[in-house]
């Protein structure tokens, strides 16, 4: 799955309206520097990008075979997002963080 595919299964689990876009990972690099000066708060960081650059593919066996677990489809395991108030936790989170 894609970086964006995941992201769009999540918003339409939450019920959140956003719009996703789509940046060269060199703009988003600038943005993300820009971003620790103008608003140091954002939990953003450029080994995010460094990790998403690189090559994660392993074969389909990996996972059950070196960890013993049974993989499952996303789009199974996200029930848990429906009918949270994202919204008011996020706000939340940020209160407490604050004081």
């Amino acid at each position: 799955m894609s970086l964006r595919q995941i992201a769009e299964q999540i918003l339409q689990k939450t019920g959140l309206q956003r719009q996703l876009i789509s940046v060269r990972p060199s703009y988003l690099r600038i943005l993300i520097n820009l971003s620790r000066v103008f608003a140091p708060h954002i939990p953003a960081s450029n080994y995010w990008l460094d990790y998403l650059a690189a090559d994660r593919i392993c074969g389909l066996d990996s996972v059950p075979r070196v960890f013993h677990l049974q993989p499952a489809r996303f789009s199974q395991k996200t029930e848990y997002l429906v009918g949270v108030d994202w919204q008011k936790s996020i706000r939340q989170e940020q209160a407490t963080s604050q004081s």
